[in-house]
């Protein structure tokens, strides 16, 4: 996966979290962080702070938190 093809996926879904791109693409959280920060840079992503799946913030209770999320910018 590379930024290209995260842009594509981005594109026209509205807001993505950061676990959702992470079992899209089959890679570590970490590494979409990572090229989120590359488009967020360049002002072509904006992200929000990501919450719960059980909705609110994350206070440690379920096992998969969604991460941030992200929605790209035309």
């Amino acid at each position: 996966m590379g930024l290209l093809e995260l842009r594509d996926y981005l594109k026209g879904r509205g807001e993505v979290s950061t676990r959702q791109l992470a079992e899209h693409f089959a890679v570590e959280a970490s590494a979409i962080e990572q090229m989120a920060q590359e488009w967020l840079r360049r002002g072509k992503l904006t992200m929000t702070p990501g919450s719960c799946s059980s909705g609110g913030s994350c206070g440690g209770c379920c096992a998969s938190p969604l991460g941030n999320l992200y929605r790209w910018l035309d």
